[in-house]
């Protein structure tokens, strides 16, 4: 198998293990289920198949990813209203590799993860 059918297939067997990760969220009056997505450059390098590599060992680490270090990775650290607890990644995570040229001419590749996550949010100090 080639590299790449290799880190394609990887890809494909973490979104599918991604479903059960996610948990629906319940929720009181006071307080509000964020669903949110972002999108998180890994690695610049002259190789896309490094690229996807590393994308794919983000999302990884991501998915086995306490709720802490979960919300640190994703910059919601800053907020004091999140209930970190119900911090979880929603299924369909994927990677992609973007690729850029250098005004010198020389191509390099950035390792992107997506990632969807939910959670709750207190409203009571609103």
């Amino acid at each position: 198998m080639t590299p790449l059918k290799t880190t394609v297939t990887a890809i494909a067997l973490s979104i599918m293990s991604l479903a059960a990760t996610a948990e629906p969220l319940t929720h009181s009056a006071n307080e509000a289920v964020r669903n949110k997505s972002k999108v998180i450059e890994v690695l610049v390098s002259d190789s896309k198949q490094e690229a996807y590599q590393a994308a794919l060992q983000k999302l990884n680490t991501l998915v086995k990813s306490e709720p802490r270090s979960l919300s640190n990775d994703l910059h919601l650290a800053g907020s004091n209203d999140i209930d970190l607890a119900t911090l979880h990644l929603k299924a369909g995570n994927y990677v992609t590799v973007s690729e850029r040229m250098k005004l010198d001419g020389n191509i390099q590749y950035i390792g992107l993860v997506h990632v969807n996550f939910h959670y709750l949010e207190d409203k009571s100090r609103d």
